[in-house]
């Protein structure tokens, strides 16, 4: 499911200040979420905690999606399903 059109957050509602500069154009972000590990993603840290995929869309939308057994504390393996969410945003800038 996904959002169609522009979205603009009323000025009133903003609680933080962004400033825009050159090069303007479209980003896409995507946010790939789960309860339990991932699959083996290697990311490059940013800053404020954030990290960066340099990798293709399709290796890492794979990647997410690998299945992995994860160990128990006392030995085995774990079992059973668990949540995971993705949402993408296409994110427009100009002057």
């Amino acid at each position: 499911m996904g959002l169609e059109g522009k979205l603009q957050a009323p000025r009133s509602l903003l609680r933080a200040v962004n400033q825009v500069t050159p090069p303007y154009g479209q980003e896409r972000i995507v946010v790939y979420a789960s309860e339990t590990p991932m699959g083996d993603i290697p990311m490059a840290p940013l800053a404020a905690g954030l990290q960066e995929y340099r990798g293709s869309n399709d290796d890492l939308a794979f990647r997410v999606r690998s299945i992995q057994p994860v160990a128990r504390p006392g030995g085995g393996m774990t079992s059973g399903s668990t949540g995971f969410y993705e949402a993408s945003w296409v994110v427009s800038t100009g002057p």
